[in-house]
């Protein structure tokens, strides 16, 4: 059996959480807003963000938030977040339910 990386540890749980909004740079980050489920987070339906700096792999993480589709109606969810794992060290992987999954290097990741 293969064993799961762990998920990231954070404040908040962020899984079923509703994508709203994906700001890419102007350095090398992104930032996601991200409405809470409240099943998940004590009735919590705020929106977070996550914001992740000096991303290593830039590029590719810019190609990947770029094939998401906008929202239909303005303050739609863009897609759900599925997980948020830390792959290794400095290496988290991103899951949405749409998107897919994508590496994000970068060992700085903060909440706000």
């Amino acid at each position: 059996m293969t064993k799961q990386p762990p998920r990231l540890p954070l404040s908040y749980e962020y899984h079923d959480g509703a994508v709203l909004q994906v700001d890419i740079g102007p350095r090398h980050e992104v930032v996601i807003h991200i409405r809470l489920d409240p099943v998940w987070n004590e009735g919590d339906d705020s929106v977070r963000r996550l914001r992740f700096s000096a991303i290593r792999t830039f590029d590719d993480v810019v190609v990947f938030f770029r094939r998401q589709l906008p929202p239909e109606v303005s303050g739609a969810a863009v897609d759900e977040v599925v997980a948020i794992l830390r792959l290794d060290k400095g290496v988290v992987g991103l899951e949405l339910s749409k998107l897919g999954v994508v590496e994000i290097h970068t060992s700085k990741v903060m909440e706000f």
